[in-house]
C-alpha cells in the first residue's frame, strides 16, 4: 500500500472553535502519517490573509506536483474556486508551460464549490 502524499490548505475567516477542530484533525492525521503539512489562512485577522497566498508561497510545490501526476482537489464557494483557479493558472502557465485547462483535461484539478 503505497502512502500518498497529502497537503491541506484551508481559508477562513476567523480562527475559532470550529477552525480549531480541523486544526485538531489535521495535526492527529499528522502524527498517523496520513497528512504531511496543513496550512490555514484567515481572511478577518489583522493583517488579513486568503489560501490563494499561501498557493503563491508554494508555488513550486504546486508546479511539482501537477508536473508528477498529482491531484488538486478545491472545496469551498464559487468565488473562492475562481480566485484559486486564477493563481494555479498563472502557476503553471509560468512554471510548467501549461495552462490550466490542460491539467482539468486530465483530471488532476477536481472541485466541488457552490
Amino acid at each position: 500500500n503505497k502512502q500518498i502524499p497529502l497537503y491541506l490548505y484551508g481559508g477562513f475567516r476567523h480562527e475559532n472553535d470550529w477552525v480549531k477542530e480541523y486544526q485538531k484533525f489535521a495535526e492527529s492525521n499528522m502524527q498517523k502519517k496520513k497528512l504531511i503539512d496543513y496550512q490555514f489562512a484567515y481572511s478577518r485577522k489583522i493583517p488579513g490573509q486568503y489560501v490563494m497566498e499561501l498557493i503563491e508561497k508554494d508555488a513550486e510545490r504546486f508546479a511539482n506536483l501537477l508536473r508528477n501526476n498529482g491531484c488538486i482537489m478545491i472545496c469551498g464557494s464559487l468565488a473562492m474556486l475562481r480566485d484559486v483557479e486564477n493563481v494555479l493558472n498563472h502557476i503553471v502557465k509560468e512554471r510548467n508551460g501549461q495552462p490550466l485547462s490542460f491539467y482539468h483535461d486530465s483530471k488532476q484539478i477536481l472541485h466541488d464549490c457552490y
